[in-house]
């Protein structure tokens, strides 16, 4: 149970669950569910599926917001539809019904060499229906990208967090915004993540490339978790390119807020580079704003910092990744553990 509690949805489209003769039995008490869950701290995730008959771009997008307005923060598996023999998917009739198109990419293998890369094995993939075109297939891949990195890996999760309950923007608007802000602006850190990631997607569907980008390690590694890796090894870039998204933006005026906001965020995540358990001090009390919905007050905090088991990565990313983003995706292993003081 401590890896993680699965909500296998698919979809959260009426009419796809239809298509696909399914029904999520906690539908009508989700929300209540996943509350329950978290209250408890019991590690829950959710599963989704990309391709799905009479699922659109838009129903896909608006499934992954709905999950995260109802509290589920910590991972939602995001995976590609697989034409698979004894499935609906293989009956021609269906097939013909919801227009489905696939194609054959190599198979779905991470964390593996170069040399262990089965070249006989493939996937039939779906990048067609009559709902979906192949563009917004690839749109829905990198939208699983971008909100895997920037929310379930946790990169921007508490400044959306901090901003829904600080002036109620809710995560939608959010993300879209921060989507379309680095989609313009390719020569930032997420910018040009989202460029490199475009070109490989592309490249998987039509070129039989490998599915995931290699690291140091000279092992594939899934595209959300590569990225995670390379953004930090750039990480205060990237958290002023956000800032610079934020003030753009107009979602606050106060740079002393937002300063402390964003300090407070690149803490939320384990850091391979830092020494554990550690205090930090800040002048507002975001933590309570964000996990109490408490106001935003001045006065100084003080909170005890640590990582889970106490770990220490020293530098060694892929340690870091493996532990974290692979291993313990799914509990939300990458959050820091944060643990109020006192008043200063």
């Amino acid at each position: 149970m401590n890896k993680g509690l699965t909500m296998a949805l698919q979809s959260l489209n009426p009419n796809t669950l239809k298509a696909i003769m399914r029904k999520n039995i906690i539908s009508g008490n989700m929300e209540k569910f996943i509350s329950k869950c978290n209250d408890i701290d019991l590690p829950l995730y959710a599963e989704l599926i990309v391709g799905l008959p009479e699922e659109t771009l838009d129903s896909f997008k608006d499934g992954v917001y709905k999950l995260i307005e109802m509290g589920l923060d910590n991972y939602c598996g995001i995976y590609p539809l697989s034409i698979l023999p004894n499935t609906p998917f293989g009956d021609p009739n269906y097939i013909e019904k919801h227009k489905i198109k696939y194609t054959t990419t190599k198979a779905l293998y991470y964390h593996i060499t170069e040399n262990e890369i089965d070249e006989s094995e493939e996937e039939k993939i779906v990048v067609e229906t009559s709902t979906m075109t192949f563009e917004d297939i690839l749109k829905a891949h990198e939208f699983k990208w971008f909100m895997m990195i920037n929310h379930f890996f946790g990169l921007t999760q508490f400044i959306s967090k901090f901003f829904k309950n600080y002036s109620d923007i809710d995560c939608k608007d959010f993300y879209e915004k921060l989507q379309e802000h680095f989609n313009d602006n390719p020569n930032t850190v997420l910018g040009n993540e989202i460029k490199e990631l475009r070109v490989a997607l592309k490249e998987v569907f039509t070129e039989n490339r490998y599915w995931g980008w290699y690291l140091e390690d000279k092992r594939t590694w899934e595209f959300d978790e590569a990225s995670i890796v390379k953004i930090w090894k750039k990480v205060d870039l990237f958290y002023e390119e956000i800032k610079d998204f934020i003030l753009e933006s107009n979602y606050i005026s106060d740079e002393t807020i937002l300063d402390t906001v964003i300090y407070f965020q690149k803490n939320s995540i384990v850091n391979p580079n830092k020494k554990y358990p550690y205090k930090l001090k800040l002048p507002y009390n975001i933590h309570d704003v964000i996990n109490k919905g408490k106001p935003l007050t001045n006065g100084g905090y003080e909170l005890t910092v640590d990582s889970n088991a106490r770990k220490n990565y020293k530098g060694d990313y892929i340690k870091w990744c493996r532990d974290l983003f692979w291993w313990g995706r799914k509990e939300g292993r990458y959050k820091s553990i944060m643990e109020s003081v006192s008043d200063i």
